[in-house]
Parts: C-alpha cells; sequence; structure tokens
C-alpha cells in the first residue's frame, strides 16, 4: 500500500503529529486537516480553535504538506451536544466522546473527505489498529494497553474501518514521543496531553454545563431515606462519584438518582455493596462485523463498562432487543445508565451496547 492519498486528522498533539509523519515515511501523499468543532473563548477572549488551527498549519509547514480546516460546529452542536444535554436532563451519563467518533471525526469528516478531495484513506491519531482477515475488517486494541481507544471506537462501521488507518496503534506512547522527537518535533512532544471534552477546556465540567442546563436543588439520601444534604441537580452527579458529602468521618458516593424526585442515594465509603452488582442490561447493540456474534446460548466475552484497561469476563445473551451481561466472576462496580458496554474476544473489540441500567445490586441480594 504505496503512494495513497491520505488525509490525516490533525489536532497538533503529539499521537496525530506522528501518524502524520508516519503516513509521509511511508510514502503516501499526505494532507493535514483539522477540524473545528466547537466555537470557544478562552479567558483572554482568543478563539482556542484558532489557535489550534495555527499550531497544526505549523506541523504541516514543518511536514511540508498541504493543510486545511473544516467546521463542523453545527453538526457537532445538532448530534453530540444537544442529545448530551437531553440524556442528562433525564437522568443518564453520556459519553460525548463516543458520539464525536461515529457522527464527527469517521462520520461528517469522513464523508466530506469522500466528496471534495479524492482521498483514498483517513489517518488518525488513535491508538487502535485495524486488521482485514479476508471477510471482515476487524478492529483490534492497541499494543500500549494503557493508550487504548478502541473504546471510542467500538461503534464504527465496516464503510469506516475500511477507510481509516491508524498509524501509531502498533507503537507505545514512549516510542510515539520519541519519534516525534527524532524527527524535530520535541516541542509538539513535550505538550501537555488534551484528556477533556473539547467543549469544556479548562473549566471544571458542571460549572460549564449549568450554563445550558441551570440549577434544580434537590436532596441526598441515605438508603434507608434519611435526609443528609442538598445538590444542585441530579444531572450533576453519576453513579460511582463522590457526593462532596462527608459524615462520621466518611466520604460518601453517589449509589443511585431518582429523577422524578430529583433525589440522590448515598452511601459511605467507596465499595459499600449498594454500588457492585453481578448484571446489567443494554439497548442498542451495534456490532463491528455487521453481524450478530452471539450464537450460542452462553457467549462469554469480554466487557468494559467504562473507560480504561480493565475488563470483565461476562456471559452475554440477547434480551428483548437489546443485552443482559453477567459477570462470570467479579462483580461490577457503578454501573451507569447511558454509558457504553464495549465487547471484545480477545483484544477483538466487537462492538458495543448503551447501559440501560444495573442488576439487583450486592445488598439487595443480601
Amino acid at each position: 500500500m504505496v503512494g495513497k492519498r491520505v488525509i490525516v486528522a490533525l489536532s497538533g498533539g503529539v499521537d496525530s503529529t506522528v501518524a502524520a509523519l508516519l503516513m509521509k515515511s511511508a510514502g503516501h501523499w499526505v494532507k493535514g486537516v483539522f477540524m473545528h468543532n466547537w466555537d470557544e473563548l478562552d479567558e483572554t477572549g482568543h478563539c482556542n480553535a484558532e489557535q489550534e488551527y495555527r499550531a497544526v498549519q505549523n506541523i504541516c509547514h514543518r511536514l511540508d504538506m498541504p493543510c486545511s480546516k473544516v467546521t463542523f460546529v453545527k453538526e457537532y452542536w445538532n448530534n453530540v451536544f444537544s442529545e448530551m444535554l437531553t440524556d442528562y436532563q433525564v437522568g443518564l451519563t453520556p459519553n460525548p466522546d463516543i458520539w464525536c467518533n461515529e457522527r464527527i471525526k469517521f462520520g461528517a469528516l469522513l464523508q466530506h473527505i469522500n466528496m471534495t478531495s479524492g482521498a483514498d484513506l483517513i489517518a488518525t491519531g488513535h491508538y487502535a489498529r485495524v486488521k482485514h482477515d479476508g471477510k471482515v475488517w476487524k478492529l483490534l486494541e492497541s499494543v500500549d494497553k494503557h493508550k487504548d481507544q478502541t473504546y471510542f471506537l467500538s461503534t464504527l462501521s465496516q464503510r469506516v474501518l475500511e477507510n481509516v488507518l491508524f498509524p501509531v496503534g502498533n507503537l507505545k506512547k514512549t516510542e510515539v514521543k520519541q519519534i516525534a522527537i527524532d524527527a524535530g518535533f520535541a516541542d509538539v512532544a513535550a505538550k501537555k496531553e488534551s484528556m477533556g471534552l473539547c467543549f469544556v477546556g479548562r473549566r471544571k465540567f458542571s460549572n460549564f454545563i449549568k450554563e445550558y442546563i441551570g440549577c434544580q436543588t434537590g436532596l441526598f439520601v441515605t438508603l434507608d431515606g434519611k435526609v443528609v444534604g442538598q445538590h444542585s441537580g441530579h444531572m450533576y452527579y453519576t453513579i460511582g462519584q463522590r457526593s462532596g458529602l462527608s459524615l462520621d468521618n466518611s466520604a460518601y458516593y453517589v449509589a443511585s438518582k431518582n429523577v422524578q424526585t430529583n433525589e440522590i442515594v448515598v452511601v459511605p465509603g467507596p465499595h459499600h455493596d449498594a454500588l457492585y452488582c453481578n448484571m446489567f442490561y443494554t439497548h442498542q447493540p451495534h456490532w463491528i462485523s455487521g453481524g450478530n456474534p452471539i450464537t450460542v446460548k452462553n457467549f462469554q466475552c469480554t466487557v468494559k463498562d467504562r473507560r480504561g484497561p480493565i475488563s470483565t469476563r461476562c456471559i452475554v445473551s440477547e434480551q428483548g432487543g437489546g443485552l443482559q451481561v453477567v459477570a462470570a466472576k467479579n462483580p461490577f462496580r457503578a454501573v451507569t445508565p447511558g454509558q457504553y458496554a464495549v465487547f471484545y474476544d480477545d483484544n477483538e473489540c466487537l462492538g458495543a451496547a448503551v447501559i440501560s441500567g444495573p442488576g439487583p445490586s450486592l445488598i439487595d441480594i443480601k
């Protein structure tokens, strides 16, 4: 695969920079594209997107390749941000990063590239791998398990995987940084990694969301219904997080939320039985292969119910158009409706489904 026309989605960070560098080194014609998805001014009144685009232009200049900017502010607002606000208001904890990958980076951008550039492939700095086994395209975990991003790519389709490259997926982060340094991009390698949502910036997430949703005062209650404090709205808390309450020398954690009454049930300590369950339910399953891998009654795979390297061995079965996920050994902590359960067979990401809710907690079972 030499001499292809490759569009690299550049953010100004080291991962996408090295992705472009590797594509150039492999003999491809490469163009950098910067996505402007959110209009945000910093405390000095400057647009962060413009600052980031100037950084991308500088990288493209040093790599001697063309560069352009595409704007998806409207698409991001309609297809990611607005839906996120709606989910928070009804008590869910959504994952806009997954939506952004599916609908913007590998949705709107891929469509734009197909319509305007005649490029063969799109490359990004995601830590993941793609492989064709002769029948279907497979999404595989990256070599660097601690940087793996397949969780956030788990709703991509065969059409997308056929057209994407993840050049840094076979490398560890330390190797990526060293490649950048060796190529004269030590300044890029030294940049602080961006981990948060693009529209929040440096602000506290709850303070940012309050600008759009507002406050709705409610009560913190214990499992037996005792009122122990007030909060500014159920939408600003997610299952398993610290509530901010400290009683009798114990920090209290969110065990559940009641949207109708705006009450949040809290329990002492991060490992209370009310925070754990042995099963949960999902809806909207998406399988990357296009087919359903659950072909046997007690289908087993590993499942991640949140980002990170930790997965749980599970038995998965179909139920009412969704899935029932049962832990084979260790229970799940803080299963959160609205988040995604992502399914793996060894290092292959099979797909994902939206979590509907947990089964009975360990305290209910006892």
